[in-house]
């Protein structure tokens, strides 16, 4: 624990910078007007550099220079009680730690941490503490930067009860940017205003690079009438279990986030969460988003979500992705894989929500349940152009259910395990494209028909039951191919080419694929034998563990060859193996692909080694420790499994003058 200690200082007034009037003598202000050393106490109005026992420090003046912290700095002046940060109008004051490392932090333990406008915060292979109780680090206007190093804001220890809270952009525009490093805190707020004289107050977080981790709520335009922005191009964002497990994208205000090239782990996610909110989440090329819990677009009544994927992946392998929970919702794909356990449209039996999922391009794969509309009043579409929608798992049971609403196809290729529109007020418009089901079940008072007569239209029947309770309408230049049992009247007016053969029975598997393990750049084959009475297609399939994956393109053969392996190669693979009778699903085989780990941002706070590195899905990473080298004896210090993403392991008690790391993969 730090000693505690305080000074009286009144704040008088907030605008784009500060102006303070001093109660007591209890403070330590700048008053050079040149740039120059932390620790010269002649920059100082108190006789000595800042300590725990000179009050709060204000770097507040006019002329625009550099406060620097460097490693010559005394560590009794790196407890601080308070920091504050600004400057006068068209001028800038900047404190830069730089070269102090992480071991020997600036500590801000007793009051809150507040930047300005005008005021800039560097670290640079150093370290920023701000912690106690019931403090905070806001930064009002101006800008914090952590380029390398870390920056810590959170309670010690960690507690559900947050009471330390950063918080960016309160009255202006201001920004917190990560170049690199690792940066750590509670609950974090962008453009979080403290009233409505700053209500339109914008906060922004830009990640070109390092480790940001939010243990708390991270809210992105936390306050009604402010914005907030997210931008990442590099680096991770985590926001794990440890907490209140929320990332809100337009909590009460107008949020954007927007992912490329980078990784973003989350658990419950709200795209637009309160009345009146406005949330937008953008995932372009080379992102990714993985969520571990709900991912809800549209949360509440009044909210206002979007989210589109033009690239990358966006995985909810463990919970379900939701567009219009109980607000408006709209998900659009045009290109890159969407990934989800259950994707509900508008299915919450209320008038207030309202959910749209538009797919041009790209994958959509649901391995368990895909709903549309809930009853006559909440009601989704669903508009599908081109791509590939996939609703299957190993077991066949996944289910793409139209309840109230329309799916209306023009051109994309859709598989489903089963296919259900068990009621009035749920239609779909098979307009064109390719349609593959293994069952169906259509009795909402319509006959189902397949193509409009003018696009090209298939209905490809993978075995099982057909039921049409009022018929089946084939239209010119609409196909109806496959072998099934049709339960309904047909009506064709184009091609019946179904071949269930002249003697019955679907392949049967004699040799099964078998999991293998390779190194990156080694080649990996996976082989299939069956045996038929005719013909035999194959049609290999790729997803992560848990999913039922979807088609390889041109994986078509009883051998799929993979060609220098990568990390994206791993996962579950599987074939399906039909003829004119039916279909047999080989068993699952998995890839792991062992990659040597590259070991980035270590650090050493409170206590704590920790260790980052990214990680494959399918290997588990332990971390190991020796005290000498000479013999190594090492020994574990905790482990977890890859998530395909930046992976942290630590050794929370290291002990010993000195101590050796190293990480091992199975």
């Amino acid at each position: 624990m730090f000693p505690v200690r305080y000074s009286l200082i009144g704040i008088v007034s907030i605008s784009a910078a500060f102006a303070v009037s001093f109660e007591a003598p209890g403070a330590t202000i700048w008053r050079s007007p040149s740039s120059g050393l932390w620790s010269e106490g002649t920059n100082w109005t108190s006789p000595t550099a800042p300590t725990l026992a000179t009050g709060g420090v204000y770097i507040t003046n006019d002329t625009t220079k550099t406060v620097t912290v460097d490693a010559d700095t005394p560590t009794t002046n790196l407890f601080i009680n308070s920091l504050n940060v600004w400057a006068p109008a068209n001028t800038t004051n900047t404190l830069l730690l730089a070269s102090v490392t992480t071991n020997r932090p600036l500590v801000v333990s007793n009051q809150t941490a507040t930047v300005a406008g005008g005021g800039l915060v560097v670290v640079e292979d150093s370290s920023l503490v701000v912690t106690g109780r019931f403090i905070s680090f806001n930064v009002w206007a101006g800008e914090v930067r952590l380029d390398s190093g870390s920056i810590i804001v959170r309670e010690a220890p960690l507690t559900t009860n947050v009471t330390v809270v950063t918080r960016v952009g309160r009255s202006n525009v201001a920004t917190l940017t990560l170049n690199g490093g690792y940066m750590e805190t509670s609950d974090l707020y962008l453009g979080e205003s403290p009233g409505a004289r700053f209500a339109k107050s914008h906060g922004r977080l830009r990640i070109n690079g390092g480790l940001l981790n939010v243990n708390g709520e991270f809210s992105i335009a936390k306050s009604a009438g402010c914005t907030g922005t997210v931008e990442m191009v590099d680096g991770q964002l985590v926001v794990p279990n440890n907490l209140t497990n929320i990332l809100r994208i337009g909590d009460m205000g107008d949020g954007l986030m927007t992912v490329s090239n980078a990784v973003a782990n989350a658990g419950d996610v709200s795209v637009a969460r309160h009345d009146g909110a406005r949330g937008t989440f953008v995932l372009l090329p080379g992102g990714q988003f993985i969520g571990s819990d709900d991912f809800s677009i549209g949360r509440f009544n009044g909210s206002m979500g979007t989210v589109l994927v033009s690239g990358g992946q966006l995985t909810v392998s463990n919970s379900s992705l939701w567009t219009g929970r109980e607000g408006d919702g709209a998900l659009i794909l045009s290109n890159g894989l969407v990934s989800t356990r259950n994707l509900y449209v508008a299915a919450v039996p209320t008038n207030l929500a309202r959910g749209v999922f538009t797919m041009a391009g790209g994958s959509a794969h649901v391995f368990s349940n895909f709903v549309i509309g809930a009853t006559s009043i909440a009601t989704g579409q669903v508009a599908l152009t081109g791509g590939s929608l996939v609703v299957t798992n190993p077991e066949g049971t996944a289910s793409l259910t139209i309840q109230a609403g329309t799916m209306t196809c023009n051109g994309a290729d859709v598989t489903t395990d089963n296919l259900s529109m068990p009621q009035a007020g749920g239609g779909f418009l098979f307009n064109g494209g390719t349609l593959r089901s293994a069952g169906s079940v259509v009795s909402n008072g319509l006959p189902f028909v397949v193509g409009d007569g003018i696009r090209p239209a298939t209905l490809h029947l993978l075995g099982g039951t057909h039921l049409f309770a009022d018929g089946l309408v084939i239209s010119s230049n609409a196909t109806l191919s496959g072998c099934g049992s049709l339960i309904g009247t047909l009506v064709n007016h184009g091609t019946d080419s179904r071949n269930c053969g002249s003697t019955s029975g679907p392949p049967v598997i004699t040799e099964q694929p078998v999991s293998l393990t390779v190194t990156q750049g080694a080649t990996a084959t996976f082989k299939v034998t069956a045996t038929s009475p005719g013909p035999l297609s194959y049609q290999w399939r790729f997803g992560i563990p848990g999913s039922g994956g979807g088609n390889l393109d041109g994986a078509t053969q009883a051998t799929l060859t993979l060609l220098s392996a990568q990390p994206t190669n791993a996962g579950n693979y599987r074939v399906i193996v039909s003829n004119a009778s039916g279909s047999a699903t080989s068993t699952v085989a998995t890839l792991r692909v062992l990659v040597t780990p590259a070991l980035t941002a270590p650090t050493f706070n409170a206590n704590i080694f920790r260790l980052s590195l990214p990680s494959v899905i399918g290997l588990t990473y332990f971390l190991e420790f020796t005290d000498r080298l000479v013999p190594p004896n090492w020994a574990p210090s905790g482990s977890a499994p890859g998530t395909g993403a930046m992976l942290t392991l630590m050794d929370p008690s290291p002990a010993g003058p000195t101590r050796f790391y190293r990480v091992r993969v199975e």
